[in-house]
C-alpha cells in the first residue's frame, strides 16, 4: 500500500504530467489515503479534472475538492456575461436545438432546465460551460425524453450488446420501464460491466440506467471430457484452457479472451 508520502508525490507528478490543467496553484494534503485539494483553479472544468487526476493516482481512497474558481484577469464576468456565453456555447458546441434548453444564472452558478432526446446530449450541454470563464458550478437539470417504446429501448440495448465483440451478450439481462432500464446479469471484469453501462446510456429515449451486473471472472473453458493428459499438463490446480493451456488436437474452440 502507497503511504501518504508516496499518494502526495504522485498526486503531484500526475499534475505536472497533466498538460490540460493549470495546477500551480493547487496544493495536496494527504492523510490516511484521504485526499483535499485546496487554493484556485481559473475555471470549473479545472476544478473537475483536478479531482478526477487525483482520483485515477493508485492507493487514493477519496478525494475532497476544497479548489475555488477564480477567473483569470481583472475583470469578472457578470452574471449577464455567464448567462451569455452558456447560451452562444449551447448553440455552437451542442447539437441541441435552440430554445430547448433554459439557462438560469446565479452568483457564478449555472442551472440548466429542459429536455433532450439523448443522455449524451445532457451530458455535453454541461460539459461545454465548466470551461466558461466566470462558471462556478453548475446543476444539470435537464431530462432526457422517452422517445421509443419500452420494448424498442430493450431490443436496442440487447442488439448492441450482440454486436460488441467483447463480451457474452447472453450472460446480461435487460429491463427497461418508462425510459429506466436495469441491467442485471454476470461479467468477467469491471471494465467490461463499465462498457455495458455505457453503452445502455447510449440508447434514445434513456432517462436512467441500474446497473445491477455483476463481476464473475471468467476462468477459462474446460477441455473436453476424456483428456487423460496428466493433471500438470491439463492445467489443474492453476486455471483451465483460459491461461494458455491448450486443448488436445482437434479441440479448434477459440479461447476466451482474457481482455
Amino acid at each position: 500500500m502507497n503511504t501518504d508520502t508516496q499518494l502526495w508525490s504522485d498526486i503531484n507528478d500526475a499534475f505536472l504530467w497533466e498538460q490540460s490543467i493549470h495546477a500551480g496553484e493547487i496544493s495536496v494534503s494527504v492523510h490516511d489515503g484521504i485526499v483535499t485539494l485546496t487554493g484556485s483553479v481559473p475555471t470549473l472544468g479545472d476544478q473537475v479534472t483536478a479531482e478526477r487526476i487525483a482520483q485515477r493516482v493508485h492507493g487514493v481512497r477519496a478525494v475532497a475538492n476544497g479548489l475555488e474558481v477564480r477567473p483569470d484577469g481583472e475583470g469578472v464576468p457578470t452574471d449577464t456575461d455567464i448567462a451569455r456565453m452558456t447560451a452562444d456555447t449551447l448553440v455552437r458546441r451542442t447539437s441541441v436545438p435552440e430554445g430547448r434548453i433554459k439557462i438560469a444564472v446565479i452568483k457564478g452558478w449555472v442551472t440548466l432546465k429542459g429536455d433532450v432526446d439523448w443522455h449524451s446530449q445532457r451530458v455535453i450541454a454541461e460539459s461545454v460551460i465548466r470551461d466558461l470563464s466566470g462558471v462556478r458550478g453548475v446543476l444539470n437539470e435537464i431530462v432526457v425524453r422517452p422517445r421509443p417504446s419500452v420494448p424498442e429501448i430493450k431490443s436496442l440495448i440487447e442488439a448492441a450488446f450482440r454486436r460488441h465483440a467483447e463480451f457474452n451478450a447472453a450472460t446480461i439481462g435487460v429491463e427497461a420501464h418508462e425510459g429506466r432500464v436495469t441491467l442485471h446479469g454476470t461479467l468477467p471484469s469491471r471494465a467490461e460491466r463499465l462498457v455495458a453501462e455505457r453503452m445502455a446510456w447510449a440508447a434514445p429515449g434513456v432517462s436512467d440506467v441500474e446497473n445491477l451486473i455483476e463481476v464473475a471472472p471468467d476462468e477459462g473453458v474446460p477441455c473436453p471430457a476424456g483428456d487423460q493428459r496428466p493433471a500438470h499438463e491439463r492445467g489443474e490446480g492453476r486455471g483451465t484452457r483460459g491461461e494458455g493451456v491448450p486443448c488436445p488436437a482437434g479441440d479448434q474452440r477459440p479461447a476466451p479472451s482474457p481482455w
